[in-house]
């Protein structure tokens, strides 16, 4: 589904764009010092912007899903409540995927 290629789009951009800082270090060292330096550019922002994502998502996100569900399955506090921390763990998660 959807929802699983979203979770795990924080962690695909973060280590597609860590490899990509390792191969501008290849173009840098092949003579290639415009190219070199723009690719690394574009991998150190795309590395930023998958780790600020997976932050979001899967830091953020799915430790509200699990703590409403937790809540929710014990009945120690508000149901509402405990679904509100599941929904908002669980969009967060969603709308990180999407941007990363």
């Amino acid at each position: 589904p959807a929802s699983q290629v979203l979770h795990s789009a924080p962690m695909d951009v973060l280590v597609t764009a860590v490899n990509g800082i390792g191969g501008s270090f290849c173009t840098i060292s092949a003579g290639h010092w415009l190219l070199g330096l723009s690719q690394l550019l574009g991998n150190v922002l795309a590395t930023l912007g998958g780790l600020s994502a997976y932050v979001l998502g899967n830091l953020v996100g799915l430790n509200l899903e699990f703590l409403g569900h937790e809540l929710r399955i014990s009945g120690s506090g508000s149901s509402v409540i405990a679904y509100g921390l599941e929904m908002t763990g669980w969009c967060l998660s969603m709308v990180a995927g999407a941007v990363a």
